[in-house]
């Protein structure tokens, strides 16, 4: 019995360990732009415990003007209790298209979305002065044409769920953990490490 409290309370301990939950890693959002003028890249977001879309729940984009990649970081007490995210293009009539979107998660990529997927009309519940926009499935592009006063896309929940499911907490990391203390307990009390000295013969 005393051998089985020995083993189970290692186990349970390292299950408690896993399954614990912590924040959320931080997510980072990728857009690709083809042909964007304007830094102004803005993405808005509400939570459940804050649902109103206001200039205080505002990231601004880091963006690159040689690749064109606007990248937004949201951090863990977003991503716990994220609703509602909004993205707002420069304030400038224009014709550009996004390429390609990617969601990182603990330094890794976790899902690239197809653009036609990510802004496909179950994704998007509001569009706001934007004049146009098309899908280009075979270039794998969305075309915005943009006007000058507030243009948006208000995403929908399903699209939520979808990015959220790309945050990490870092279970996999803590079963890593778990696995190299067993491994090692493993070596240390099967002695393989151990070096025994070869017995001497005497002539």
């Amino acid at each position: 019995m005393k051998k089985i409290l020995a083993y189970l309370l290692p186990l349970v301990v390292a299950g408690l360990f896993i399954l614990y939950p912590l924040n959320p890693s931080p997510l980072k959002i990728r857009f690709y732009f083809d042909d964007y003028n304007g830094e102004d890249c803005l993405l808005y977001y509400a939570t459940a415990t804050s649902p109103q879309l206001e200039e205080g729940k505002c990231l601004k984009a880091d963006y690159n003007a040689e690749t064109r990649v606007a990248t937004f970081t949201l951090d863990s007490h977003i991503v716990k209790d994220l609703t509602t995210l909004r993205l707002d293009f420069s304030p400038t009539s224009q014709l550009f298209s996004i390429y390609d979107i990617s969601v990182s998660s603990a330094g890794v990529v976790k899902h690239r979305f197809h653009p036609c997927d990510f802004f496909a009309e179950e994704n998007v519940a509001v569009v706001n002065d934007i004049d146009g926009m098309s899908y280009a499935t075979a270039l794998a592009k969305v075309f915005f044409q943009t006007g000058v006063s507030d243009p948006y896309v208000l995403f929908s929940g399903n699209l939520m769920h979808s990015i959220l499911r790309c945050s990490s907490q870092y279970r996999l990391s803590r079963l890593l953990v778990c696995l190299l203390i067993f491994a090692g307990f493993l070596i240390w009390k099967k002695k393989l490490l151990v070096h025994e000295n070869p017995r001497e013969v005497s002539i």
